[in-house]
Parts: structure tokens; sequence; C-alpha cells
């Protein structure tokens, strides 16, 4: 059975020593690398201390320029030492056919310590045993490195345990080969290269399939975007607006009047309080019905865009043209940015999913395409609903209004009030000695932050007696 996700494998067991541990995390590896080739390990006892610092470091390197970056590229491109740029570098170079560089850049190193053996020195192993470069710079980067390194090889030593198993300790020891001795038997060899091909090329179908989930995605950000740079060029949306806002009403329209029914079947209240609820339309289309028997739905529905237009082209009467249309493509790119948005997210959360379909034999690829595209289809009548909404709805004052409602919240509505500038203490007693014991009162009116202080300074209440110790 193939997997949909990485095993993790707790190597506690292994490193407890016990036969039973090391029996459990040995069958966990073997069953990994059979249904995905890959696994988490935790509990490997590399030091956290050294994982943060590498893990800084590496990431003071990256922030560096490329031209610093550059001083330590590998010296020749079949070395696996230094830094490679972005698409230097493949890891399907195992495939024996050609392939894409990777869309990442990386730092690599090897041992430092390496004999002065022909094992090691030869032609064939000079790539693989090359010096290591080291950038200059950053303080700690090599040492680092070098104690990872080593934490890291005997980490390796204690996985290549796991997967070697008992036969082939036996067969070590049967040969009494000494510890650290490298294997350079070809059945060895040829077994690991065909591993690492089998497990790349999975990694490359993989990827290939993530391009192919991402170019349904792709195809749908072409005509998001064409639309929005038609909004960002356009003079004027307006027409767009008119279309959209149509759409809308002929929509809601056939939602209480269906097309092609009778009148037993049409909700008219219905639509009525719909249209003033949500547009702000005040349309008496049950009296029109008691009046005038002989309405077909069609009638209808042009005297309910008719009225939705009206009431649209007041409100740019009464703003202007030019700042109405200003206003309308600010809503429109709003609501196309605040959507899209939420669309990346439903994609996203389908595809983690979307190969749950062939357990029903059916084709992920397909089914995700299709609800993909019924996904955009929705998110553009949301568009389309938010747009018309808002402009529909958005009231417009007049100079008038607005100088009136000013004036109003800049005026006291609080009359007879006597304001202390003395301390909580000294205007407590002075009220004991002038009327006896009272009950104190909050006779301070609410006042907001930005409104003048109401013991007429002139300043705002929040420089003044609203002001924070």
């Amino acid at each position: 059975m193939t997997l949909q996700y990485v095993p993790i494998i707790d190597l506690a067991p292994y490193f407890a020593g016990t036969p039973e541990g090391k029996l459990q995390v040995a069958r966990a590896v073997d069953q990994a690398c059979r249904d995905i080739g890959f696994l988490v390990i935790t509990n490997h006892q590399i030091p956290t201390d050294l994982v943060e610092r590498v893990s800084r470091l590496t990431r003071q390197f990256f922030a560096l320029p490329l031209a610093e970056k550059r001083k330590v590229d590998r010296p020749s491109p079949d070395m696996v030492r230094g830094y490679s740029a972005v698409a230097e570098e493949s890891l399907s170079y195992s495939l024996e056919e050609a392939a894409p560089g990777d869309l990442k850049e990386s730092f690599s190193i090897g041992p430092s310590d390496v004999p002065d053996e022909p094992y090691y020195r030869c032609a064939a192993a000079g790539p693989h045993f090359a010096p290591n470069v080291w950038p200059s710079g950053i303080e700690g980067f090599e040492q680092t490195y070098r104690e990872y390194f080593a934490a890291m090889s005997t980490l390796a030593q204690s996985l290549m345990r796991i997967f070697a198993g008992d036969r082939v300790r036996a067969i070590m020891e049967r040969l009494k080969l000494p510890e650290g001795e490298p294997i350079e038997a070809g059945m060895v060899t040829r077994s690991i290269e065909t591993a690492q091909r089998k497990v790349e090329g999975r990694n490359f179908d993989i990827r290939k399939q993530l391009l192919e989930y991402d170019d349904v995605a792709n195809d749908q950000r072409k005509v998001l975007y064409s639309q929005r740079n038609d909004v960002l060029e356009a003079a004027s949306v307006g027409e767009t607006v008119q279309n959209l806002r149509d759409a809308a009403v002929i929509e809601m329209f056939n939602v209480h009047v269906p097309p092609e029914s009778v009148e037993e079947q049409w909700d008219v209240p219905a639509l009525q309080k719909a249209l003033e609820a949500d547009w702000h339309v005040q349309l008496p289309l049950v009296e029109m019905l008691e009046k005038e028997a002989n309405l077909t739905d069609d009638d209808l529905r042009e005297r309910v865009v008719a009225a939705a237009r009206d009431a649209y082209q007041a409100k740019v009467d009464q703003v202007g043209q030019e700042s109405w249309s200003q206003f309308e493509r600010s809503i429109m790119l709003q609501a196309i940015d605040t959507h899209w948005r939420e669309h990346l997210s439903a994609l996203d959360y389908l595809r983690q999913g979307i190969h749950l379909r062939g357990y029903a034999q059916k084709n992920p690829k397909q089914e995700y395409k299709r609800e993909a595209f019924e996904l955009f289809s929705g998110m553009l009548d949301r568009i389309r609903d938010d747009v018309v909404r808002v402009l529909m709805t958005v009231r417009v004052q007049s100079q008038e209004q607005v100088d009136q409602a000013e004036a109003e919240a800049a005026q006291s509505h609080v009359q007879n009030v006597q304001y202390h500038h003395s301390d909580y203490d000294e205007a407590l007693a002075q009220q004991d000695s002038e009327g006896g014991a009272q009950p104190v009162r909050n006779v301070v009116p609410k006042v907001g932050r930005n409104d003048p202080c109401p013991c007429g300074s002139g300043k705002k209440y929040k420089n003044c007696h609203g002001k924070l110790a």
C-alpha cells in the first residue's frame, strides 16, 4: 500500500539497546522504505543546541548577497562542495535522463579528515572527497558545520546498522572486516544505486504531479489577473458594474420568480423584502400585481432592473461621476483580492484530500479540476454579489448633513455640571463642607477621546483630562 504521508519513527527504543526495541525500529524503518521511501526520525541524539546553531548560521549565509555566496562556489560541477545557486543542481541525476535544475540553492560539505589512501585519493573518488570550501566573515561557521557533520556521520552509522540488519552484520563478522572499512563489493554498489534510482524516480513523479495540480490554479490565476488588470487600466468601470448589478438582480429575481413558471409559484412578497433588505431598493411589487393583473414575469423583471438602476444612478448623481468611478474601482479591487486569497486557501485544502477519491475508482486529477472549476465559479459569484451589495447599500451624505453631524458632535449635551481641577480628595472634602455628606454621583459625561474636553480648555479630551498617565 502506498502511503500519503511521511512516517515518523522514534529511535529511542533502538538507542535503549534492548533486542525488542531494535527489532521494533528496524521493522518500522523497513516498512517506511517499502511504502514511501522517506522517513522522519525523532530522538536522534543530535544536540538541540547544535541544530539551532546550524540553522542560524545557515540562514545568515543564505541572506548574504549573491556575489558573496559566489566566492565559495563549487570548484567544479562534479564536486559536491560549496555553494550552488538556484537551478544549478538537480536531484534527478541518477535517472539517466535530462532533468531541469531544482529551484533551490544549497551549500554542501563533506568529511574533513580524509585518510591519505588510494581509495580516497584516486581519480574516481576525487569529487566525493574533495576539500571543503568555507565562507569568510561568519563567526563560528566552519566549526559548527564540522561538529554537525561529525554528529550526522555518527547518526548515519546507526541508521546503516538498522538498515543492514543481522544478516549483513554476520557477514562482516565472518569476514573479519575492521570497523570503518569501506565496502567495495559491486553487488552492494548496484543495490544502492538501484534503490537511489527508484527513490529519486518517485520523487520526480511527485514533483511532476504537484506541477499538474498547480497548472489548474495557474490557469485560474491568468483569468482573474486579466480581469483585475482590466479594472486597473480601464478609464471607467461603470459598464462592468452595470453588468454585474443587472446579473445579480436577475439572479435574485429568478430565485423568487422562477423562469417559465405560473403565478402561483411566484413569491413576490419575499422578493420585495429581499430587495429592501439587501439592496435598499424600495419597490411596491405586491401593489403592482394587485393593480395590474396582466403583469407577466418579464414585465416584473424589467421593472425590478429599472428600479435598481434608478436607485444606483441617484447615488452617482449625488456624488459625481468622477468621484464615484474611483469608489467603484476601489471596491472591485478589494473584493477581487479578498476572495482570491480565500480561493487559494480552498484549493490547497482541496488538494490535501483529493487523493481519497481514488478509493471510489475516480481519477483524483479529474476530480480536482472539476471541483476547482466549481470553486472558481462560486468565487466569481461572490465577488459580484459583494461589489453590488456594497455599492447599492452605501449611504451618501450631503455636505450639509456632514456639517450638521460635526456640529452636533462638537456641542456639549450635558448641562448644570460642575467640573473640578483639584484632586479627588480635595474635591470630596469641598462637597462635604458645602452640603454635608452627599452620595457620590458620576456626573461626568462619556466623552470621546477626540472630542473637546468638557473643562473648556479647548484641547482634545485625550490631551487634557483624558490623558493617560
